[in-house]
């Protein structure tokens, strides 16, 4: 086994704050990203929990990392979660070549991924930008109507 001098300086590329979290976090079906300082936000919080709500997804079923980073490499997140449907909230890149559209959900291999506004954006956005939202989370939940 090797020993690390200072074993923090890997935690300090990509400062990854979990929330909600438990020891079984590669039993998730869902990973959210949420592009905010930690901890998250009140406001930001109870905003999250009603876009999950709305799509039928209890908070016990979401792994949630709470990041002020700028890029989270997908290869790590597939080496640490199981989840395949990955929820962004705020502009994160996820990996150096991979563009993500706003607002619209794509597949890259075996994840279901959809970027959108943070949540502070959210809370101040308007009908449209939350209507758009709303038809992109109901095809990565896969809800009718």
């Amino acid at each position: 086994m090797i020993q690390l001098q200072n074993p923090t300086l890997l935690f300090q590329r990509f400062p990854l704050v979990r929330i909600w979290a438990t020891e079984q976090k590669q039993q998730k079906d869902i990973l959210v990203i949420c592009s905010s300082p930690s901890p998250l936000p009140e406001e930001e919080r109870v905003q999250l929990q009603k876009i999950l709500n709305a799509c039928k997804v209890d908070m016990e079923r979401a792994d949630v990392i709470v990041t002020t980073d700028t890029f989270i490499p997908l290869q790590q997140l597939a080496a640490t979660y199981t989840a395949r449907k990955v929820l962004v909230f705020g502009e994160l890149q996820l990996g150096r070549f991979l563009v993500m559209p706003t607002s619209t959900t794509v597949q890259v291999g075996e994840w279901i991924l959809l970027q959108t506004i943070s949540l502070k954006k959210m809370l101040k956005a308007g009908s449209q930008e939350k209507q758009k939202l709303w038809e992109q989370l109901q095809i990565l939940f896969g809800i009718s109507g």
